[in-house]
Parts: C-alpha cells; structure tokens; sequence
C-alpha cells in the first residue's frame, strides 16, 4: 500500500506556520497512526535563506539612513561647481588620494 514518508517541512518565519504544522502533524498521526521521531518536535524546520534575508533587511534598515546622507551630501557637492571646487581643495589639503571617486 501507500506509505508515507515525511522527514520535515522547510517554511519561512510566519508565525501562522508554526500553527499550521502543528495541524498537519497532529492530522497525520491520527489518519496514518505514524510516530514522527522525537514527536515531531523538529519536523518542522525555518528556512535559513528566509532567516538570513530577514537579518539583512533589518541591518539594512539601521543603515539606510547614513546611505542617505552620505548620497545627499554627494549631490549637494556636486550641484555646484564652487562646492566640487572647494571639496577638492579640502581633499588636496588633506593629502587624500582625488583620483579615487565615489560611485552612487
């Protein structure tokens, strides 16, 4: 006959995932009468791309409002011929290297 062979379900983070799993696991240990190994504690298993993408977003978010100045304050320099001019003075000045430029 049919034999069902289930190991683990990968899902992303949404909590209605957690609930929905633990649906699927307890209706198929009534309809199958199976056992999952340690219950089925680990059957279900989170993505960890889905996980990963998750933290970079995040860090992301903590650091677009710096991007953003720092895109700002490159427009605003390079609006006005006056401000490019003193910007490069004050790099000469500084004996940092002008050839190097910023790619926005």
């Amino acid at each position: 006959g049919n034999q069902l062979k289930l190991f683990s379900v990968t899902t992303d983070n949404c909590t209605t995932n957690d609930s929905g799993i633990s649906l699927l696991i307890r209706t198929i240990k009534r309809k199958n009468n199976i056992s999952f190994p340690l219950r089925g504690k680990h059957c279900h298993i989170h993505c960890g791309a889905n996980i990963i993408n998750l933290m970079v977003k995040d860090d992301m978010n903590e650091i677009d409002d710096t991007i953003s100045k720092i895109r700002d304050s490159v427009k605003y320099v390079r609006g006005s011929l006056k401000r490019l001019r003193a910007f490069k003075q004050s790099v000469k000045a500084m004996s940092l290297n002008e050839k190097k430029k910023f790619k926005l």
